[in-house]
């Protein structure tokens, strides 16, 4: 018995094997992953240094790190293994940016240190927003205490 298979059938399943190939990267299937654990030291006068080590698989294109200071904290440095091209400055407050030209090799370190005033109280919220090939990806961070 011969099996016979149409140009039309062939057709329809090389169109299904191209659409399967494409579309499984782009719903999520992919096994490409991005992790950011933070780990916090309470300093003298209010100091607080937060060290974030982010590890990620697969390709990046832009990265960054946004940090929301609560009232009353204010930034005072930054340092890690690759130093980002924006960067808050000594005293800034509110929203804090980080963002990276060229996106450091995972994994890799961002430490910076916050000054916490006597009258602080609420908790620092932030987040690793990066991009594949689509759209703007986030990882939130466990929120930090100001008061240890």
């Amino acid at each position: 018995m011969t099996t016979f298979i149409s140009k039309q059938m062939k057709f329809k399943w090389i169109i299904g094997l191209i659409l399967a190939v494409l579309i499984v990267p782009v719903t999520g299937f992919s096994e490409e992953t991005l992790t950011a654990t933070p780990t916090v030291t309470y300093g003298a006068d209010g100091l607080i240094e937060v060290i974030n080590i982010v590890e990620y698989t697969g390709k990046i294109f832009a990265i960054g790190a946004s940090v929301d200071l609560p009232e009353n904290v204010e930034f005072v440095s930054a340092t890690g293994d690759f130093q980002p091209a924006i960067m808050p400055k000594k005293g800034d407050t509110g929203l804090l940016e980080f963002a990276w030209v060229m996106p450091p090799t995972s994994p890799f370190r961002l430490t910076y240190t916050v000054k916490a005033f006597p009258e602080a109280s609420a908790d620092i919220y932030s987040q690793i927003s990066y991009r594949r090939t689509g759209g703007a990806l986030y990882e939130k961070m466990n929120p930090i205490k100001v008061k240890p």
